[in-house]
């Protein structure tokens, strides 16, 4: 992973860990801008956005399909191929809790802004939508006919967008 400055074509940092996993599968920045984390075929990594400086790593027994801050910037979210999601504390990789209700990989997630709701996205072609304060699975919706690749809220809360394997978008209400 690599920090460029935008216009310049000048490389800030560089990192490059002597790990034979080391492809990178998603990342996502801290809301205030000041960490990076991205997740690997079995590695959460958390890196500082100034110097690339490593702040800690997570091992991890599946590869993970999506990881992103809270909007709080609070926690750390992270899907997976085992058919979980995790919460961990972004300030020192504490996991939080784990929240289970898939039957294939999750290869999306978002959170609501308010943080109260958590989507999924799975190859099982459901949208999950979890009670993060409860730890719960509120419901899965069906809609597509093939893998949920990505999920996305908009600013509001009002909807949820996923895409999937079967070449469409679909757009979700919520209450």
């Amino acid at each position: 992973m690599s920090l460029w400055q935008a216009g310049a074509n000048q490389l800030v940092w560089d990192y490059a860990p002597d790990l034979p996993d080391f492809g990178s599968l998603s990342t996502s920045f801290s809301p205030d801008g000041e960490f990076i984390v991205y997740g690997t075929f079995n590695r959460l990594v958390v890196l500082s956005a100034r110097d690339g400086k490593e702040r800690f790593t997570l091992s991890f027994t599946a590869p993970m399909g999506d990881v992103l801050y809270s909007p709080g910037g609070d926690w750390l979210i992270s899907a997976s191929d085992d058919q979980k999601i995790r919460l961990w504390n972004a300030a020192d990789g504490e996991l939080l809790k784990t929240l289970a209700g898939h039957n294939h990989y999750v290869n999306g997630v978002a959170i609501h802004p308010q943080q109260k709701l958590l989507f999924s996205g799975s190859a099982d072609k459901t949208l999950g939508v979890w009670d993060i304060e409860k730890g719960e699975l509120v419901t899965l919706l069906k809609g597509h006919e093939a893998a949920l690749l990505r999920v996305a809220v908009n600013p509001a809360g009002t909807l949820v967008a996923t895409v999937s394997w079967d070449g469409t978008v679909g757009l979700w209400g919520v209450e």
